[in-house]
């Protein structure tokens, strides 16, 4: 990319000359952005200081900057995008109406988009929403409702009601940056400064339980918030327009969740007292809650329903103010009465924002989505309650997709850490080490991830969090990388930021660092076939060749090598598998490598496939970890090292590098030949489901490849499960497990040193080993030893147990003592072990 040249210099009659603009390079770019750009809610004093990402393209969940590095868009880039950048069905939306027309007003001219999505706005609203305005973002759809609701009273019933001119909002209450919608607003660091321009607002007291404004405990309070907001509203009946509330949560204020049962009485005392209700579910609304409308999850129907953020699925501005048929008619009158609606916006109704919120609800319906969210819900919950031991996390809320993690100077006073610390955005800053990008409120780290998150996804997310605090707030020495400490060994190696943003389903665009000069503002519009992304399955009819782009492992490796040899002669493969990423993987790998080794067995330990390398730190990638540990010749790196943070499939898309893991198999093979190895390790990547390749998993290679796994997951919450379901998966894939291994993690939780006495009576006859953390390796040497010990029992496994059950297989295993001699070469294991010939892997390589 060509360097830029700086602003035009000024003509000489004092006229700006206007002459094309040569491509900016990046450094143009955060040059200018420091000179030119006025950033929302920004101190520009600290702006550049905190490293600002540089967004230049967007694929699936994630942000891509301008080296091509990946980021999980935790915060769905301000709550707005609800299915992804460049999803397929809304960019054709966009295109097929761009064909036609961008946009016409609405003043006294109409238009097809906004007529169907009025339409169907309205079809899938709380019943009694008839009437549709549409504006441009969530503050002009509330200063439209507040401008309503004050002139319905002012017209209906020939004006009897003109007392009614008063709202009722709430403490920390955050509707806009109008200044009608600043007047509603209870956050005095973004309000109160601006008081002289506001109208006068009655306020009730926030249902924030973590923080009662009335002094209340949460367990013995019956409610006191939602008593006081019925007293006010009561005594000021006769005067009252409107009550304005957030359902389901206050999302400014730090995701604040009131009690079940609250939005209720609310909505029941506006109605006693006569009043309106506007429900603003600009942040809520559109399943974010795990209902399309967060009013419905209490069967509140408001007289007004503010949408915006993602009523597009965060691609184009555009707000909904949707109200009733009564509301509507008290506006009705010959013209010259004036009883007309005076507001509008020169883009109110854009058919192009139309065309893509059309196409949002379509995708609502044909793909059933609101179904779909309670097990992501459930995981989000599930991953979220390790974090409510760390030192540092004083409340942890989550409604739906939605959570905010409150972090704390000290749990016991619950006191805040002092502003100019900055202790939520240094977080968010850690948080992008590990390919997450994070949006705080003041020390609430938000996460809204968009609604098509997978659940890999939403353990990333969470697990990032927890790292991004420890590395932020030392004092809580947490980590969810690596969740047992490092060897001698390890730490003498250089250091790493590790980015495991596993299994993501999404296809990104052709877009490869390579490409990168500057930054190549064009050029990121190729879309790819998404017909077979999801991880683990072959999807495709009979008459689709693209399968043979991904050939299967034991298709593709001869099976010369799979009967023969023992120690001494060939060897025996072994995979390192896990539950999900970052929990503990590699440094089982390295210890159970570096035991082998010191009882003088040959070992090569490697990766076939890993992402998120740090290019100028190989030395401390997990390759060169497994190489180190198993003491071999010569380091190798992982077989296939992609940069970019993702599943292995959309990192080798980005750099445009094909994936073929019958190949890397082959060089592994040739590896472990080469230096007459007796045992071959190799560590997968993710969990066992992760994608490999679009067409395979760890799992598949396993089976495909006849090798055995030995099985690695985190001594924490949902480990049962997640153990649970993937020795079921291996099962039903036949697929043999030499045992499993807890690492213990460095964030304990009331699970944890429970897990494994509760795995053990679900799978009595299932070796498991538990790695204590400690010191290095001195703490866990003799469940190493142990673990190491296993290898030639499991291995020489009964030949019936290749098809009996998981149990049965590591039953078999333990009545063999751990020195049993070898079974006779040529015999193939019934623990599914992979017998390795080393002259015949030569070949194989070659």
């Amino acid at each position: 990319m060509s360097g830029a040249q700086g602003p035009t210099p000024a003509a000489p009659d004092g006229a700006a000359a206007v002459t094309p603009m040569a491509e900016p390079t990046a450094a143009d770019l955060r040059r200018w952005d420091g000179e030119v750009l006025w950033h929302p809610f920004t101190p520009h004093s600290v702006y550049a200081s905190e490293q600002p990402l540089l967004v230049v393209a967007g694929a699936g969940n994630y942000l891509i900057d301008e080296h091509g590095k990946s980021y999980l868009d935790g915060v769905a880039s301000l709550w707005c995008n609800v299915f992804g950048h460049r999803h397929p069905r809304i960019d054709a939306a966009i295109h097929d109406q761009l064909a036609c027309i961008a946009h016409s007003t609405q003043l006294g001219n109409t238009s097809v988009p906004a007529i169907l999505l009025a339409r169907r706005l309205v079809e899938i609203a709380p019943a009694g929403l008839r009437r549709v305005f549409f504006s441009d973002d969530g503050a002009t759809a509330v200063e439209v409702a507040l401008k309503m609701a004050f002139q319905y009273w002012q017209q209906v019933d020939s004006g009897r009601h003109r007392r009614r001119r008063r709202f009722i909002a709430f403490a920390d209450a955050y509707h806009g940056d109008t200044v009608g919608a600043v007047s509603l607003g209870g956050i005095d660091l973004f309000h109160a400064r601006y008081g002289r321009l506001l109208f006068d607002t009655l306020r009730a007291p926030s249902p924030y339980c973590y923080r009662c404004p009335l002094g209340q405990d949460r367990e013995t309070c019956g409610m006191a918030c939602a008593e006081r907001a019925e007293h006010t509203i009561a005594a000021h009946a006769e005067e009252i327009a409107a009550v304005v509330v957030e359902p389901g949560f206050q999302g400014a204020a730090g995701i604040i969740t009131p009690p079940a049962g609250w939005l209720a009485r609310i909505a029941a005392a506006a109605r006693r007292a006569g009043a309106l209700l506007i429900c603003d579910e600009v942040a809520s609304g559109m399943g974010r809650t795990g209902s399309m409308f967060a009013c419905e999850r209490e069967g509140v129907k408001p007289d007004f329903l503010c949408l915006a953020k993602g009523l597009t699925g965060g691609y184009l501005p555009m707000a909904a103010t949707l109200t009733t048929e009564e509301v509507f008619a008290a506006f009705l009158g010959p013209p010259e009465e004036g009883r007309t609606f005076f507001h509008g916006h020169t883009y109110t109704g854009n058919q192009l924002a139309a065309a893509a919120a059309l196409a949002v609800l379509e995708i609502f319906a044909a793909e059933d989505v609101i179904a779909g969210l309670q097990p992501k819900i459930t995981a989000l919950a599930t991953a979220l309650a390790a974090l409510r031991g760390l030192p540092h996390v004083g409340e942890v809320r989550q409604v739906g997709l939605a959570a905010g993690i409150e972090l704390v100077q000290d749990r016991r006073d619950r006191s805040a850490f002092p502003a100019a610390a900055r202790t939520g955005m240094k977080i968010c800053g850690a948080a992008r080490r590990h390919g997450v990008f994070l949006r705080p409120l003041g020390d609430t780290i938000v996460l809204m991830p968009p609604l098509s998150v997978t659940v890999p996804e939403l353990d990333h997310l969470v697990a990032s969090v927890a790292a991004a605090i420890s590395e932020a707030l030392p004092a809580a020495a947490c980590s969810s990388r690596d969740q047992i400490g490092p060897t001698r060994e390890e730490s003498s190696l250089p250091p790493r930021v590790r980015r495991d943003a596993q299994c993501s389903a999404t296809p990104a665009p052709d877009f490869r660092p390579g490409m990168v000069a500057g930054v190549r503002l064009s050029g990121c519009t190729k879309t790819m076939d998404t017909s077979r992304l999801k991880p683990g399955s072959r999807q495709h009819d009979d008459n689709d060749t693209s399968a043979s782009k991904h050939p299967s492992v034991r298709d593709n490796v001869p099976h010369a090598w799979l009967g023969k040899g023992w120690f001494g002669r060939g060897g025996e493969l072994v995979l390192v598998l896990g539950t999900d990423t970052g929990v503990g993987k590699t440094y089982v790998a390295c210890a159970l490598a570096r035991h082998l080794v010191r009882r003088r067995q040959r070992v090569v330990a490697v990766k076939l496939v890993e992402t998120g390398c740090e290019r100028e730190d190989p030395e401390g990638e997990d390759g060169a970890l497994l190489a180190a540990a198993s003491g071999q010749a010569a380091p190798r790196l992982a077989l296939a090292r992609f940069a970019a943070p993702l599943a292995p499939p959309l990192a080798a898309e980005l750099e445009g590098r094909p994936l073929d893991l019958a190949a890397l198999m082959r060089q592994a093979i040739a590896a472990a030949a080469g230096e007459a190895a007796e045992v071959l390790l190799i560590e997968g990547a993710g969990g066992v489901l992760s994608p490999l390749t679009w067409a395979e998993t760890a799992l598949d290679v396993a089976r495909q490849s006849g090798a055995p796994a030995l099985l690695v997951a985190a001594d924490r919450l949902g480990v049962v499960n997640h153990v649970r379901l993937t020795l079921l998966a291996m099962e039903q894939h036949a697929v043999a497990c030499l045992g499993l291994v807890l690492s213990a993690p460095a964030c304990p939780d009331r699970s944890t040193g429970e897990n494994a006495s509760a795995l053990r009576r679900l799978f009595p006859e299932l070796r498991i080993a538990v790695l204590a953390r400690g010191a290095g390796e001195t703490a866990a040497a003799t469940e190493l030893a142990e673990i190491a010990a296993w290898l030639p029992s499991l291995l020489a496994a009964s030949p019936e147990s290749t098809t009996g059950s998981l149990a049965s297989c590591a039953e078999s295993a333990r009545r063999r003592p751990s020195t049993s001699p070898p079974p006779a070469s040529g015999v193939r294991d019934g623990g599914g072990s992979c017998r390795l010939d080393a002259e015949q892997a030569v070949d194989l390589g070659s």
